[in-house]
């Protein structure tokens, strides 16, 4: 079963559109770390940012633990409905 032809009309807006924030605090936090004083990431500015810093432990403390929920909340019965449309349809499953 294709991903076009699985039914959307059951879906929760308010999650999918909660998800997509947290991607956006994901690639704020990538991006304020060329801000912050770390020596292992690869691009580094010299002037550091308290604003990064606090954009970055907002996403650690909080929206990375809620993207996971968020993603695994969901995955098992998808799982589950696409290996009973199609049990050997996606090898990644």
């Amino acid at each position: 079963m294709s991903a076009s032809k699985i039914k959307t009309e059951n879906r929760v807006i308010f999650f999918d559109n909660l998800r997509y924030l947290f991607v956006m605090f994901v690639i704020l936090e990538h991006s304020s770390n060329a801000y912050k004083n770390l020596m292992w990431w690869p691009v580094a500015d010299k002037d550091t940012s308290i604003i990064a810093e606090w954009v970055s432990a907002f996403s650690d403390a909080f929206a990375m633990p809620l993207l996971f929920y968020i993603a695994g909340y969901f995955a098992i019965p998808t799982i589950k409905k696409l290996k009973k449309a199609e049990p050997f349809a996606d090898p990644a499953l």
